[in-house]
């Protein structure tokens, strides 16, 4: 919840852009609070609402959600369930009942909300198995429900797409369902960092740079105030497209897949929206030479990662030559070769100039395009949400909880580990999970970064 009240305040317009990256990164007024809480629930509902069957199309979006009826210290409480049907009425429904938010049921309330909106059918067909709980043990929340909260929909799994146990082609074949598409904010854990799970792209790299943090038996949120934290530069995202591929094939991370898949692997790489560029005219035998050069039956990752790097480097050549060869034109009146590329007109005999070739205009702008920088240099808050008790006088109030900054330097080239700091303790749980999104930096934490 954390996560997406952040989203709205950081990038939902409710902070100018200009009060970003102050001393304090965002100080609402209880009634931003109460607005982006709001927000934050209502946005969760509409990602959850199940895809409506054919017949349903044109009809309209069914909330279900729990209120409590009369007093919420009844033992137990009683519970009214309430149907509307756009996300103005949710958003009203929830402002009717702040004092139930705030209150001990709030977080209940809204996750039978969750629940019923999405329905209890369609959240057990999530689940890789459907009778798998919400609720973990000792009371810890499933990834199911995480996933649901973030997503919309409640997959067991945090790595990216399906993966297929087994004859991908056989509809009976257990499939392991993950994050379906890049998410709005993101997830990381320490998990990963212990070999326990595998966090995929499309958590590590969101829209927004969010992340909830998970860690053995708390959850805490990661921020940062400049958008561009985390967001993949167009070559990172062909990569990863091409690595989402491989690894639904190789469903059981060996690293390798058989050279008969690679048919299955180029249909995916070519059907991708950001598909890695695959030179025209090359054929299959071709691609499989390239990428089995000693015919062993094998297709390793970093082999196809060193083709795909070669081919883009040949697209990037292309596109540059044509960039250069913008400015110059021959006349089609007198043949002059015109090489001043600010003339509009032909220097002899003053035929205007023709337009650019459309392939030429489409290099120019993807040459532009894949010219992003990857931020290097950022600077990361982590919250943890617990506030702090008074240790001279546990009656008095409690402090709350502060940001703690995270100095990041991404390092080209990679690091060895002992570079990568050698702090004990909680912190040094945050650092691990962090190297599990940037794998090659050099952290500084100020302060006591708690993730438990």
């Amino acid at each position: 919840m954390q996560a997406w009240i952040l989203r709205r305040l950081l990038f939902g317009g409710v902070v100018p852009a200009n009060q970003l990256g102050s001393d304090v990164p965002v100080s609402p007024t209880p009634q931003e609070q109460d607005e982006a809480l709001v927000w934050a629930l209502t946005t969760i509902l509409e990602r959850a609402l199940p895809a409506p069957a054919a017949a349903q199309a044109a009809q309209p979006p069914t909330f279900v959600l729990v209120s409590l009826s009369g007093s919420p210290a009844a033992d137990p409480p009683s519970l009214h369930v309430t149907r509307v049907h756009s996300s103005a009425e949710v958003s009203s429904f929830w402002q009717a009942h702040l004092a139930q938010l705030h209150s001990p049921m709030g977080v209940l309330t809204f996750v039978y909300s969750l629940l019923l909106t999405r329905g209890v059918a369609t959240v057990r067909g999530d689940m890789d198995d459907s009778g798998s709980f919400l609720v973990g043990n000792f009371g810890h929340c499933a990834q199911e429900l995480v996933n649901l909260c973030l997503t919309g929909a409640a997959v067991t799994n945090t790595f990216d797409g399906t993966k297929v146990l087994g004859d991908a082609s056989d509809p009976s074949a257990f499939r392991l369902k993950g994050i379906p598409a890049q998410n709005e904010v993101g997830f990381l854990t320490l998990l990963e960092a212990l070999r326990y799970s595998t966090v995929g792209e499309y958590y590590k790299s969101p829209r927004s740079p969010i992340w909830v943090i998970g860690s053995s038996n708390h959850y805490t949120v990661l921020f940062a105030l400049d958008r561009r934290v985390g967001a993949l530069t167009t070559k990172q995202v062909k990569q990863r497209a091409a690595r989402t591929a491989f690894d639904e094939i190789d469903a059981e991370n060996n690293g390798f897949i058989p050279v008969t898949a690679l048919p299955a692997l180029l249909q995916k790489i070519r059907s991708s929206a950001s598909s890695t560029h695959v030179p025209p005219g090359l054929s299959d035998e071709d691609v499989k030479r390239r990428l089995d050069p000693d015919g062993l039956g094998v297709i390793l990752w970093e082999r196809v990662l060193t083709v795909l790097e070669q081919w883009e480097r040949q697209k990037d050549q292309l596109a540059a030559a044509a960039v250069q060869n913008v400015g110059v034109f021959n006349c089609g009146a007198c043949t002059f070769l015109n090489s001043n590329p600010q003339a509009q007109t032909c220097e002899i005999c003053g035929t205007p100039r023709p337009p650019p070739p459309a392939v030429v205009a489409a290099a120019a702008a993807n040459a532009a395009k894949e010219a992003q920088v990857d931020i290097q240099n950022f600077v990361l808050y982590h919250f943890n949400g617990i506030e702090i008790p008074n240790p001279s006088d546990p009656s008095k109030p409690k402090s709350p909880c502060e940001c703690v900054r995270v100095h990041v330097s991404v390092v080209e080239g990679g690091l060895p580990p002992q570079i990568q700091g050698d702090a004990m303790g909680e912190a040094q749980g945050l650092k691990e999970i962090l190297l599990t999104r940037w794998p090659s930096c050099i952290l500084d934490i100020e302060g006591e970064a708690k993730i438990s």
